[in-house]
């Protein structure tokens, strides 16, 4: 009998291109891609909402419906681009991130309904809070990170509504992921500006 086949699922809002761009010009002002860290790339920037790791691969079909079904007539949370950090020990970072701030409540709710909808599908649940930043960098192999110094300062404070919500399969390459929509959501935005 042979192998199930797997994807590497997660859910996660799309961000807008202007703040992709903010991300990665703070990445360029703090140089980062000169203190040993790998940049993740501009189109790959999102805010998981949930990671759902190897999955069979019929599921994305059918938990991207029931996504569509249970996200519609949400309104989008408004966020805004909100200081920065690490997540690891300051011995040994795991990664850079942006934080995100604005409408948490909204978010949250959000990530609720994509975690209802995971769970029905049988996928164990996630223990872990949401903690909403945007991954920025990662170590580069073989070589010492060193963290932007403390007083940098944050990257510009964009807002923006987050209106789309998209299931993606994950690729793991040697350059870096390579990210495939294989759903996408839209949310209500009220009064964008």
């Amino acid at each position: 009998m042979g192998a199930v086949s797997t994807e590497r699922l997660f859910v996660a809002l799309v961000l807008p291109e202007r703040v992709r761009r903010a991300a990665r010009q703070w990445c360029r002002a703090t140089r980062v891609g000169e203190r040993g860290w790998r940049e993740v790339s501009e189109q790959n920037l999102h805010l998981t909402l949930r990671f759902l790791g190897e999955s069979p691969a019929d599921l994305a079909d059918s938990l991207g419906r029931e996504l569509e079904q249970a996200l519609a007539g949400l309104q989008a949370p408004r966020l805004v681009l909100d200081g920065w950090g690490s997540f690891g020990s300051p011995a040994r970072p795991r990664v850079i991130w942006i934080g995100v701030g604005g409408e948490i409540d909204r978010l949250q709710r959000l990530a609720a309904r994509v975690e209802t909808c995971v769970r029905r599908r049988g996928l164990p649940p996630e223990t872990r809070p949401l903690r909403a930043h945007l991954t920025v960098a990662r170590p580069r192999r073989g070589e010492r990170q060193s963290l932007p110094p403390a007083g940098c300062p944050a990257p510009a404070a964009e807002t923006f509504a987050a209106a789309q919500v998209a299931l993606f399969a994950s690729q793991l390459r040697p350059g870096g992921p390579i990210y495939t929509r294989r759903h996408g959501i839209r949310l209500e935005v009220v009064d964008d500006q």
